[in-house]
């Protein structure tokens, strides 16, 4: 079962508070515009995670959130994501983690063909 819309929206204001940190040390690292970027990228993903766990529950959250995330584009393990894909990857990968994703899990939501079988998870999961 999914955590509770309380604890799932305590998460999400915590990630969203993190990535505010972000973007202040931005100016800090050696490429502060990427970072800045990133950070603010990630802080506009939790606030639409938030609104949609407030307005429509944790269960539809996540599955537009699965929508968003298989729509990322796919990229080898040697490429640097532009600024916008990588901080809203983090972003919600943080927030299936919060959910309870595994790695596994979440690598089954970019696979299209899996995607009949993860949309099962989340009525499993929230039946268990």
């Amino acid at each position: 079962m999914f955590p509770s819309r309380e604890d799932v929206l305590t998460g999400l204001k915590r990630f969203k508070r993190l990535a505010k940190q972000d973007i202040l040390a931005s100016s800090l690292t050696s490429r502060p515009d990427f970072w800045h970027r990133q950070a603010e990228v990630r802080r506009e993903e939790y606030t639409a995670l938030m609104a949609w766990v407030e307005h429509e529950g944790v269960e539809a959250a996540y599955r537009r959130a699965a929508e968003r995330y298989e729509a990322l584009p796919l990229r080898s393990s040697s490429e640097e994501p532009s600024p916008e894909v990588g901080g809203r990857q983090q972003a919600l990968e943080m927030f299936f983690h919060l959910l309870g994703l595994d790695q596994e899990q979440m690598a089954a939501l970019r696979e299209p063909e899996a995607n009949s079988e993860t949309e099962g998870l989340s009525v499993q999961r929230m039946g268990s």
